[in-house]
């Protein structure tokens, strides 16, 4: 996520509670930006590899943006993690833990 400063206050409209959302983003580290732009470049949209040896290229040119982006005066902002989703249980799962989970209703 990219956070840029506009100095017109008139050309940023500001929704409610917008200032409150960008207090909670923090500045991405070198480690994590690296990992963030190189992971599109090693997997295809359904999430699966493009090749093995693809690697080292995508964390080379991964490498090679977040240090053209440090050099040009960008800072990239990371907000906070998104909190664990919560998945339905499986149709059995009450045959593994019974105290937890009950049994579905005929």
């Amino acid at each position: 996520m990219f956070l840029i400063r506009s100095l017109q206050r008139s050309t940023v409209a500001l929704r409610r509670g917008a200032l409150h959302e960008r207090r909670k983003l923090t500045p991405a580290s070198h480690d994590h930006l690296v990992q963030s732009l190189s992971y599109p470049l090693r997997y295809n949209r359904s999430g699966k590899r493009v090749s093995d040896r693809d690697i080292i290229t995508a964390n080379a040119a991964a490498e090679h943006l977040a240090a053209a982006l440090k050099l040009s005066g960008y800072v990239v902002m990371k907000g906070p993690p998104a909190p664990a989703h919560s998945a339905p249980p499986r149709p059995n799962a009450y045959l593994y833990d019974p105290d937890r989970f009950k049994p579905p209703k005929d």
